[in-house]
């Protein structure tokens, strides 16, 4: 709290100019920064042209299955490039489509052990959040994609609480949000395949209303489905 306070009677000014936009980390591009900031800006012609730009260097896909999405990952590693499966902390109702994002997971493990250990990344069944992948890569990813949705022709900020999705209305958490799949859409440095869950008529959670506008988008941001 004193903290916070020492900050607020801080005499500074903020210059939103400054703020570091994008990730340089890619070896492949700087095009593919620009690809996920014109994708999470809600600009998808501008995405779907650096898309076309980046396919042959650094190919992105889409998918509405996951066993898909995880057949794709290991056809393109080669001997030690390493996948792994990631997801948004927020992104609770994964776990109906049988992703479960644990709050705390093995960095040692996950990142750093072999095709043989049920904890290692290979195994794609440890979601890695935005939390955990911080400064982190691997060399291709699986983006499990369920709470920053796409509704009415922008994106929609929600957190799922106790039994119903909640708006926020809160502008900081809504940059939380958007800043979480920043981080997710550029952990990949050579491929990157989006999964969005086709959801499920039967749960109020997860219906299909939910996941079908942001896979829409995607579309339109020329991301091939495979």
């Amino acid at each position: 709290a004193s903290i916070g306070n020492s900050l607020q009677n801080l005499d500074c000014t903020i210059v939103p100019e400054l703020h570091l936009g994008v990730s340089l980390r890619s070896f492949r591009s700087d095009k593919l920064s620009a690809f996920i900031k014109a994708l999470l800006d809600n600009h998808p012609q501008q995405a779907a042209d650096l898309c076309q730009e980046l396919q042959s260097s650094y190919p992105i896909v889409l998918t509405r299955n996951f066993d898909t999405a995880k057949l794709w990952v290991k056809s393109h590693a080669r001997g030690t490039e390493r996948y792994g499966l990631l997801a948004s902390s927020e992104g609770k109702r994964l776990r109906g489509a049988g992703i479960w994002v644990p709050t705390q997971i093995d960095h040692v493990n996950w990142l750093l052990k072999g095709k043989d250990h049920v904890d290692s990344s290979y195994y794609l069944e440890v979601a890695a959040s935005e939390f955990k992948v911080q400064g982190l890569e691997v060399d291709y990813a699986i983006v499990a994609w369920a709470d920053f949705r796409y509704l009415n022709g922008d994106f929609g900020y929600f957190r799922f609480r106790g039994t119903r999705w909640n708006h926020t209305n809160i502008k900081q958490r809504q940059q939380y949000q958007k800043n979480a799949y920043r981080v997710l859409l550029t952990r990949a440095r050579q491929g990157l395949v989006i999964y969005i869950p086709e959801g499920s008529q039967e749960d109020q959670s997860r219906i299909p209303a939910l996941y079908d506008g942001t896979y829409r988008y995607l579309l339109s941001c020329g991301i091939p489905e495979i």
